[in-house]
């Protein structure tokens, strides 16, 4: 007969229930009493099943399984890089946890739980400070078997004190490159020069990881961006420049003067539209102004110092704006008038002493006022008569301004008159024109370089 085989001494995996206890130190936030608050220990308990064997694997299985449960994905245990716990073996008591340092004491422990196979939680006790001191010293990361990896991407995977990667850091130093040599100057934004085309990119976040990954890769450099699609000349044409090829360096030499012309031919089309006055800035035939575009404040008629004071009694009387006629003298002395008031900076205006919304509804209602009053300049012309030339713009026969001739030796003449008029006083004359603001309700010295226009007689009222 034959004898009968040896009975396996090697006890069976036993499955139970782990209640880890992870110990943290967290700052409470600062208060006015107490200012800088010293940290505290906050515990956080997590539970899960473990089955425990006597082996290397399943100790370091152990101590990562702690760790991913209370989701510390930074650090790891490898055969060579563990971490100290303590463990309560039910019926065991707090007080007799004992510490497990090692793979020894940690078989050791294992004998126990097969042996006694307890029904209650084994109750296990890490602190963070422990993990991050020992991960720190032993950064490598170990496989799903728990062999510690040894491939050629070992640097890529070493994890740094704050938790990057060396890839993450090193990918960070070739990004801060490339921002140092491509940064603009008048903004916070990123362009390089293309040496094939000459053409300015603007870098984006994605173009410039992919470039810090060429760099770190070896295939670019700060100067010369990776050969990818997305640096690929042919894949940034831009919409509003046409017949640009990548070809040949002739070529996009001969392309340039072409796409100049193109864009120069749509600036043109658009200020022909705006305003059909203006001069184009190419030798290109000027398009005709569509209906009612001409009514914008370039093509109207020039601004005359009565609409200022006129504008002015309108907001100060329908738009709610408080001694808006008081500030005329600021507003000429500065040349501003309805005709431009909207294109002055809101701070220039407030300076002035206006308030914030009054500033807001001066320039909203200027280009509607100014419209509405050049249409009605145009309805008299055409019902008076033949328009005189476009520098002179005639006020409707209803408005009359006050003009009065005060001589220098003493003495006035009070005269009428439709509007002023650009012109230059002679030399030596011996008076001067003053004309009467109705919205100030109060004579103004003339502007410079205005003379009135008189189509009626002096008045006999000499001062």
């Amino acid at each position: 007969m034959s004898s009968p085989a040896p009975a396996n001494t090697t006890p069976a995996p036993y499955s139970c229930t782990i209640a880890a206890k992870l110990i943290v130190l967290e700052t409470p936030p600062a208060t006015k009493k107490n200012k800088k608050p010293a940290a505290k220990k906050v515990n956080k308990n997590k539970q899960f099943n473990f089955i425990f064997e006597a082996s290397q694997q399943n100790y370091t299985q152990f101590l990562n399984t702690i760790l991913s449960t209370h989701h510390i994905n930074n650090y790891v245990a490898t055969e060579n890089n563990t971490f100290t716990c303590k463990v309560q073996v039910p019926p065991a008591k707090v007080a007799e946890a004992c510490d497990i340092e090692d793979f020894a004491e940690y078989e050791a422990m294992v004998n126990v739980v097969l042996e006694n196979k307890p029904n209650k939680p084994i109750g296990v006790t890490v602190e963070l400070v422990q993990v991050e001191k020992y991960a720190k010293k032993k950064p490598r990361r170990t496989n799903e078997t728990g062999d510690s990896e040894s491939s050629g991407n070992e640097d890529d995977e070493e994890i740094a004190e704050n938790g990057l990667t060396k890839l993450d850091l090193e990918l960070a130093r070739c990004r801060s490159l490339i921002e140092k040599r491509h940064q603009n100057d008048h903004d916070g934004g990123y362009t390089y020069v293309d040496a094939s085309t000459g053409d300015s990119v603007a870098l984006t976040p994605f173009m410039m990881k992919e470039w810090a990954r060429a760099i770190y890769d070896g295939t670019a450099t700060t100067a010369q961006p990776p050969q990818t699609n997305t640096f690929d000349p042919a894949n940034r044409h831009a919409s509003l420049l046409r017949g640009r090829s990548a070809s040949s360096a002739s070529t996009a030499t001969t392309a340039a003067p072409s796409d100049i012309a193109h864009m120069a031919t749509i600036f043109n089309g658009f200020l022909a539209m705006a305003c059909p006055d203006l001069n184009a800035i190419s030798s290109t035939p000027k398009k005709k102004a569509l209906d009612g575009i001409s009514d914008s404040p370039l093509c109207s008629p020039r601004n005359t110092p009565t609409k200022l004071s006129r504008f002015l009694q309108h907001a100060e009387e329908n738009l709610g704006v408080r001694n808006a006629t008081s500030y005329e003298g600021s507003f000429r002395n500065k040349g501003y008038g309805p005709d431009i008031l909207h294109l002055v900076d809101n701070t220039a205006l407030s300076a002035m002493g206006l308030a914030e919304g009054d500033v807001i509804r001066l320039k909203q209602s200027a280009p509607r006022w100014w419209n509405l009053s050049s249409k009605r300049k145009r309805a008299d012309d055409d019902i008076g008569g033949p328009a005189e030339p476009p520098q002179e713009p005639r006020t409707p026969p209803n408005i009359k301004v006050r003009f009065d001739k005060r001589f220098h030796g003493g003495g006035s003449a009070r005269l009428y008159g439709p509007r002023m008029t650009p012109g230059r006083a002679p030399p030596n004359q011996d008076f001067d024109w003053f004309y009467f603001c109705e919205a100030r309700n109060q004579w103004i010295p003339m502007p410079d370089n205005y003379v009135p226009v008189i189509d009626g007689a002096p008045d006999d009222d000499f001062m």
